[in-house]
């Protein structure tokens, strides 16, 4: 029964020993070209969808690579509460566009991210009274 044991134990390490992040440790994936990008996409943001508020602060933003393209999670505080906003550029579009996905409506909705086994990402909102908006950007015009 300890052999066993020890033979599922050298199983699972491998099998967790097979999982490559392909990003170095301590680096971040090149996205925004500058913190001044990531202030106008949620300046744009709320003017498009929330006129009557500001932004305070961009409070963290988390990156992940999937399949379909690199997501930028960006998590924000305005005016009246704070907000979050997911940021999408493709892989293999010789465009500069990026797409920007957030809940509209007046609930305290979140954008949610959910990961699927092929390596790719579907958006949307984590309650059902708010819509799901996206919109795109020509990151030159960020």
């Amino acid at each position: 029964m300890k052999k066993l044991f020890i033979i599922l134990c050298v199983f699972a390490a491998a099998s967790c020993s097979k999982v490559v992040n392909h990003q170095p440790a301590g680096s971040a994936i090149p996205f925004f070209a500058n913190q001044v990008q990531v202030s106008n996409i949620v300046t744009k943001t709320l003017q498009d969808q929330y006129p009557q508020e500001s932004m305070i602060s961009v409070d963290r933003i988390s990156y992940l690579q999937s399949t379909g393209g690199d997501y930028a999670f960006v998590f924000y505080t305005t005016s009246s509460r704070p907000r979050s906003l997911v940021v999408k550029k493709s892989h293999g579009v010789q465009t500069n566009n990026v797409s920007v996905t957030t809940c509209a409506g007046d609930c305290d909705c979140k954008v949610k991210a959910i990961l699927g086994n092929d390596g790719s990402i579907d958006v949307g909102c984590s309650c059902s009274s708010c819509k799901t908006v996206t919109s795109a950007f020509e990151s030159v015009d960020l």
